[in-house]
């Protein structure tokens, strides 16, 4: 059982709106401390997302290679304050309208 183009589109949406909400949350606390942190909870969510992927039932190495790729590129846009721009991208090139 492969996983749907769909349902990779669900996911990169619902993590789009986890690192906006973070993004978000780190932007209104003044303390940089706190938004470092804020940036580190997120970069966990994405590692154990990355993990989970591999043990989807039915889903083949190649793509799960793919789904991670794309998670290092979020963690590393999320490191580089461009996560949004970036992941707008590529929710474009699933054809994700929000």
């Amino acid at each position: 059982m492969k996983i749907t183009k769909k349902r990779i589109q669900e996911i990169i949406k619902e993590e789009l709106e986890n690192a906006e909400a973070a993004q978000q949350q780190a932007t209104a606390k003044p303390d940089q401390e706190k938004a470092v942190q804020s940036k580190q909870q997120l970069r966990i969510k994405f590692i154990a997302w990355a993990k989970k992927i591999q043990d989807l039932p039915g889903i083949d190495s190649v793509e799960a290679k793919l789904m991670n790729a794309i998670i290092n590129k979020m963690m590393l846009a999320s490191n580089d304050d461009n996560a949004k721009r970036e992941l707008m991208i590529v929710l474009k090139k699933l054809g994700v309208e929000l």
